[in-house]
């Protein structure tokens, strides 16, 4: 047992000493602000999955009854957990249903994935997500401690 638990510890002091760091650590976009996050692996076996038609051949469309976003109509291996802006030690929750593969295949985000603009008494809150051929960008507008999406973009 004791053996078990060292190999661990190695293990886990290697990947800390070569930069991999959890997939929660906040992203500092600024002094004041950054974000937090968590990213997991997507199991098609804890969601209803649908396909619909797309010419002549079929594709994910839904999952949950919620259409999908960052897959280019395959299945997708990541989905967002959560993402809050962190303003001043203040969490905001942002909304990141439909939101799928944020950063290809991986469970780290960077921080060139996003930018804070000033915006009417808040803040807008871009990001920019891709697995390769489904690129999409989602805007969140921020005012005080509340949030709305207001816009997802599929390029």
């Amino acid at each position: 047992m004791k053996r078990i638990c060292l190999a661990s510890m190695l293990v886990f002091c290697f990947l800390i000493s070569f930069g991999q760091k959890p997939n929660n650590t906040p992203l500092a976009l600024n002094d004041t602000i950054s974000i937090s996050y968590k990213i997991s692996f997507f199991d098609a076996s804890e969601h209803s999955v649908e396909r619909c038609e797309i010419e002549n051949w079929t594709g994910i469309c839904l999952i949950d009854n919620q259409q999908v976003f960052g897959t280019d109509w395959e299945m997708p291996c990541t989905k967002f957990d959560y993402l809050t802006l962190v303003v001043n030690n203040q969490e905001i929750a942002l909304n990141t249903s439909s939101l799928y593969n944020p950063n290809n295949c991986e469970l780290l985000l960077r921080k060139d994935q996003f930018q804070i603009v000033p915006n009417e008494g808040g803040y807008l809150l871009l990001g920019s997500f891709s697995d390769g051929a489904g690129f999409y960008s989602v805007e969140w507008k921020i005012v005080k401690s509340n949030s709305i999406r207001t816009c997802i973009k599929e390029n």
